[in-house]
């Protein structure tokens, strides 16, 4: 279609499909001006996303340094578990162990009897921790109530255990 200025026809027949195509360039250019600033938008939603991520990535490697030396810290004490890296917050290990129930409770504390009173057994008898016998002539009837005493008292913490054991469902 060429425009001829001496045939005045072929431009009337020409301007409707010239109006068409503004139109259609119009409406293109106002889908692609939409598209821009969407993607503007979405470039400033993931530069925010962006560097919040970068600051939780920076404070989770900050947590993990801490937990690291905090791990080495506790695993060189047995006693005593750090609670900061600072190492003013201490807290005894008997302290942070809590039965989450009643007869675990129980178990626990007649298994550290059990354990004291065959340690005391052991220290009468002489072979506790290399410590010298102390049942001599002088002392021998005391020593023996003593020790039948304790291995009494020894008999019934374990039926006891045994007890909480089986009602707990444990095996022996």
């Amino acid at each position: 279609m060429h425009l001829d200025g001496n045939y005045p026809e072929s431009v009337n027949s020409i301007l409707p499909k010239i109006t068409e195509t503004q139109g259609k360039i119009t409406s293109l250019y106002t889908q692609l001006c939409h598209h821009n600033n969407q993607a503007k938008a979405n470039v400033m939603n993931l530069d925010n996303h962006v560097t919040y991520l970068s600051t939780q990535v920076q404070s989770v490697a900050k947590l993990n340094r801490q937990l690291h030396s905090l791990g080495q810290m506790n695993s060189e004490s047995t006693h005593d578990i750090s609670l900061s890296v600072e190492g003013d917050r201490k807290l005894p290990v008997d302290d942070l162990v809590l039965p989450d129930l009643l007869l675990v409770r129980q178990l626990y504390d007649t298994a550290a009897e059990i354990r004291g009173y065959k340690d005391a057994i052991k220290l009468v008898g002489g072979t506790y921790k290399s410590e010298p016998e102390l049942i001599r002539d002088e002392n021998l009837d005391t020593c023996v109530k003593s020790v039948r005493a304790l291995a009494r008292e020894l008999f019934w913490l374990e039926v006891t255990r045994d007890e909480i054991g089986q009602i707990m469902g444990l095996e022996k």
